[in-house]
């Protein structure tokens, strides 16, 4: 057997796995993107758990996939929708973010690489998704977003288990609420 090129810069695969609660998170990039067949206006913010036994999870998650793949995306994307009938949702998420973040407003200039290092509470859950195989799996994602505090006391509440429900799902999944990796870390 001849050994790979890459061997002695690749870290081994962990069978580490997030489990649904509350993380508190820091956002380590943000960006604006148009999304699904009509087009709306999104804000997505790529996280990573910033406290904890968890700290770091999805950095190391990113770095074993980029081993394998070059093209690999950032594994964990919040997105909120930034259109008209999102915005009391959309503003929500904004105050929650300012509250966990002591001296921060919104830049009224609305320059999202502004939110970048910034902490918040996220509330992770189960989503089933079907594979590349059509195979039914689950997947932990941040479902949510709450302030700091609240995570940090414990006042959430974990979402049960995202089903598919029968619904008709592509070949690729869900696969597409990743972010390409245009700048690091998306």
């Amino acid at each position: 057997m001849q050994k790979p090129s890459n061997y002695d810069q690749v870290e081994a695969a962990t069978s580490e796995k997030l489990r649904p609660g509350g993380y508190v998170c820091i956002i380590v990039s943000a960006k604006e993107a148009i999304v699904g067949k009509q087009n709306k206006t999104y804000l997505m913010l790529a996280l990573d758990i910033a406290e904890g036994e968890n700290k770091g999870f999805y950095k190391r998650k990113h770095t074993q996939k980029k081993a394998r793949d070059p093209k690999a995306k950032w594994p964990a994307v919040y997105m909120q929708c930034a259109e008209e009938s999102s915005i009391p949702h959309f503003k929500r998420m904004m105050g929650d973010i300012e509250a966990s973040n002591p001296g921060y407003k919104w830049d009224p200039k609305w320059d999202e690489k502004t939110l970048v290092g910034k902490m918040l509470g996220g509330i992770f859950g189960e989503r089933e998704f079907v594979t590349k195989d059509g195979e039914v799996k689950t997947v932990v994602e941040c479902r949510y977003i709450t302030t700091v505090d609240a995570v940090r006391k414990g006042d959430i509440t974990i979402p049960p288990i995202k089903k598919l429900e029968n619904k008709t799902v592509s070949s690729t999944g869900y696969a597409d609420t990743e972010v390409e990796d245009d700048e690091p870390p998306f």
